[in-house]
């Protein structure tokens, strides 16, 4: 997703600056877009005093939580810019920190018509965009690799680091989320499949369809729908071959026993447990 944030001071002029800073705002509430803002967006700096777009950056890092202590969040990340910000902020409420690399120097002004809320934040839709960049297409393309820190972590831990960080996640972009990482098999796809040995964990199926050009073909599935709120978490994930993941979508599914490791219920009046292997 793209993002323009306004700041009310000069904005620095060296990337490298930039890039070493940290930024971030204190909120009283969870305003936008403390539950959105992910890495691998982009975000457009809004210098106000010049009135300009002055850069084009890459958020690499994301940090938010509650916090009950300003000073220490402060003095946590001291290495800030504008400190009459930090001064005005309240005395606790929500942190969203984030650091960022440079893709571009820019100097496009401010487009007749356009408005930032007073938390200086946009979304580029596709008004935005065609308002301040003339052009129509957003590119959110990011996958859930994306927003895990140690991908060299097991199955297991990535997961959680997943489930932890996609909890401010807002609804809509989860949907996005999900439905790009089952379409473009990222890594964490490709772990479960690999444990489950690219077999169908449905009890009696152990189905494991070979490819042409080699290999196996199998499916993640959500035992819990992205639309009703799943996660890509342990325990709602499920490797299954096409016939028993169209049965889990649309045949009559009761869940009795579903934890991070084991699966239990009944689909069209069969009964079944599954061992979720993760390790």
């Amino acid at each position: 997703m793209e993002y323009i944030t306004s700041r009310g001071f000069d904005l620095p002029t060296d990337p490298t600056q930039m890039e070493t800073l940290d930024w971030y705002n204190m909120w009283g509430n969870r305003n936008f877009p403390y539950r959105e803002l992910l890495v691998g967006d982009i975000l457009y700096w809004f210098n106000t005093p010049a009135q300009r777009l002055v850069w084009k950056t890459e958020v690499i890092f994301v940090d938010r939580y509650p916090y009950t202590d300003k000073r220490a969040v402060i003095d946590r990340y001291n290495n800030s810019w504008g400190s009459e910000y930090a001064d005005t902020r309240p005395d606790s409420g929500y942190f969203l920190g984030y650091k960022i690399k440079v893709i571009d120097q820019l100097d496009i002004p401010k487009p007749s018509g356009s408005r930032f809320d007073r938390l200086g934040w946009l979304r580029v839709d596709n008004d935005v965009a065609n308002l301040w960049f003339n052009r129509n297409q957003i590119d959110d393309s990011n996958i859930l690799d994306d927003i895990i820190s140690s991908p060299d972590n097991s199955v297991a831990d990535q997961l959680s680091e997943l489930n932890q960080k996609m909890q401010n996640v807002s609804p809509e972009r989860i949907d996005k989320l999900i439905s790009t990482t089952i379409r473009k098999d990222t890594k964490i796809i490709n772990a479960l499949k690999r444990v489950a040995d690219f077999r169908c964990q449905f009890p009696d199926c152990g189905q494991q369809i070979k490819k042409r050009g080699g290999g196996f073909y199998v499916e993640v599935a959500h035992i819990k729908p992205v639309a009703k709120g799943g996660q890509s978490v342990l325990g709602n994930l499920i490797v299954l071959c096409p016939n028993h993941h169209k049965e889990f979508d649309f045949g009559q599914l009761a869940i009795v026993e579903q934890t991070t490791d084991k699966l239990s219920g009944l689909l069209n009046d069969r009964h079944f447990e599954i061992k979720l292997t993760t390790t």
